[in-house]
């Protein structure tokens, strides 16, 4: 194995910052490089010097393909189990990746299975392919667990060995709420999508003070 070693070429002259600074980058000499020594073991050639670079392999990551997916990218699911999908990107050799599926987030919960079925667990464990094929789950809220703010559950992808967070998707589980327990936010986006739905007060729902009213709008035929 070939020994590498950093070194740190300072230039030989003394040149105070303030005059560095006052040169033109493009006659301003370099205050410092790194350069990279290794020992050479290569055939027909001798000891070479490599400009050190920042360059990396980008992470591996996991990415969602997820149902119910609105025009602003956010995802809404209901307590009905749906089909996903979740692939790897970047990985790193040929084998495949043993992770785990969870429930995050602060709000509503999810329940995850390998089959459309209502007796999910609140994990799952899955082997994704470093070909980045996709892997189906299924995926339904938790009854009784409904968000009550927008993306307050996410879906989460760990690593199975290292445990690190391979990728995290925001969720809402949208259910119909009885309004009379909704929370002050909830209400206020209720009332906003309820007037937005309404023209802001051109449609079907007016005020009774001022103009006429559809009677269906009140429940009469």
């Amino acid at each position: 194995m070939s020994r590498i070693s950093i070194h740190l070429t300072v230039p030989s002259w003394v040149w105070p910052i303030w005059a560095w600074r006052r040169t033109p980058s493009s006659t301003r000499p370099p205050l410092y490089r790194f350069s990279a020594l290794t020992s050479g073991d290569g055939e027909g050639s001798e000891p070479g010097e490599h400009q050190a670079t920042d360059q990396a392999d980008p992470p591996m990551i996991a990415e969602f393909a997820l149902p119910g997916t609105d025009a602003l990218g956010r995802v809404f699911l209901t307590w009905t189990p749906v089909q996903a999908q979740v692939r790897l990107v970047n990985a790193v050799g040929s084998a495949a990746v043993p992770v785990t599926i969870r429930s995050a987030g602060t709000g509503g919960r999810w329940r995850f299975a390998t089959t459309r079925t209502h007796l999910g667990t609140p994990t799952l464990s899955l082997s994704l392919p470093a070909s980045s094929a996709p892997v189906r789950f299924f995926v339904a809220g938790e009854f009784g667990r409904p968000s009550a703010e927008l993306g307050d559950a996410a879906i989460e992808v760990r690593g199975a060995v290292n445990v690190d967070v391979l990728g995290t998707k925001p969720v809402t589980v949208r259910v119909r709420k009885d309004a009379q327990t909704l929370s002050s936010a909830e209400r206020d986006r209720f009332l906003a999508a309820l007037a937005t739905l309404n023209g802001g007060g051109s449609g079907r729902y007016k005020r009774a003070e001022g103009g006429t009213t559809s009677r269906q709008a009140h429940g009469c035929s």
